[in-house]
């Protein structure tokens, strides 16, 4: 019975979701039975992959650092800055209520 594979250019096990696939009987070297991974140029990023702090979507999920808390300083009067209020850490909500320190 013939499958479809798609390649897996970074060896972590995740096929290439934005390839074409290849039929066959079995998967052709540097391919996989399965089109799950959202950057198939980083062996860190898969479905399997925790996510982190880092601006990408590790777990290819389509959510970018979700569930992480992050440093930033209250905004208490919503005008943007932050002087004077101490650390804290969240997820933030609302970005009229929120100053982020760039990390």
């Amino acid at each position: 019975m013939e499958e479809d594979s798609w390649p897996d250019a970074d060896g972590d096990g995740w096929g290439d979701a934005t390839a074409a696939a290849v039929r066959g009987c079995s998967p052709p070297a540097g391919h996989v039975a399965n089109a799950e991974d959202c950057d198939d140029g980083a062996a860190a990023v898969g479905p399997d992959a925790p996510e982190a702090r880092n601006g990408t979507d590790d777990d290819c999920d389509g959510d970018v650092d979700e569930g992480l808390l992050l440093p930033f300083h209250p905004d208490a009067d919503g005008d943007g800055s932050s002087r004077g209020a101490p650390w804290t850490s969240g997820t933030p909500t609302s970005p009229a209520t929120r100053a982020w320190r760039r990390l």
